[in-house]
């Protein structure tokens, strides 16, 4: 559902073909929200049958340029401003955390310093991406220059915190384990 309000958002900053936000996922929104090119295509069909993105030009080997309309900025700041009100239905990290006691000790420790190594190079990651996003800065008019990330500064640094939230976990996981207060260990390779 949220690929959808991540197009969205993508036009409202400027008309885009499919192949440029596929470009723009790869380069900053993959860390926020991971799309093939193969799922933003039929997307965006959608998004214009539903009347909330409009084909401004189309060129040579069917390729279509799309711009958001009134209908999808208004549908986008609807999303915007809604709080999510669930959680994520589904999140293998915190499956895995669930479980992991069925696991003998030494595996279990295994696991959550994994994830909290894991964790850490995520937020290493984010935080020199970040870090490179805002040395683009402005260009000479104040406005910043076309490969700046706007977007991804905020999400890179929500990412970093998060991360650093799942390192300090996974320490105090592994601790626990250590002292086997949650050992039920049933899973072996027996």
């Amino acid at each position: 559902m949220a690929l959808r309000y991540a197009l969205l958002g993508l036009l409202a900053e400027r008309p885009s073909s499919g192949y440029e936000l596929a470009k723009v996922f790869r380069k900053t929104l993959d860390h926020v929200w991971h799309a093939q090119a193969c799922q933003l295509y039929p997307e965006l069909n959608r998004l214009a049958g539903e009347g909330l993105t409009t084909v401004v030009e189309e060129g040579a080997r069917g390729r279509r340029t799309y711009a958001i309309t009134s209908e999808g900025r208004a549908a986008l700041r609807r999303w915007l401003i809604t709080p999510d009100t669930e959680p994520p239905a589904r999140d293998p990290a915190a499956l895995r955390a669930f479980l992991v006691t069925l696991l003998p000790p030494e595996e279990g420790i295994d696991l959550v310093r994994r994830h909290g190594q894991h964790a850490r190079a995520y937020a290493d990651y984010l935080t020199q991406w970040a870090n490179e996003a805002k040395a683009v800065g402005t260009g000479p008019d104040g406005v910043p220059p076309a490969d700046a990330d706007v977007f991804g500064v905020l999400a890179a640094e929500l990412g970093i915190r998060l991360n650093a939230a799942v390192v300090e976990w996974a320490a105090w996981a592994e601790r626990a384990l250590a002292e086997g207060s949650h050992e039920r260990a049933v899973l072996d390779e027996s």
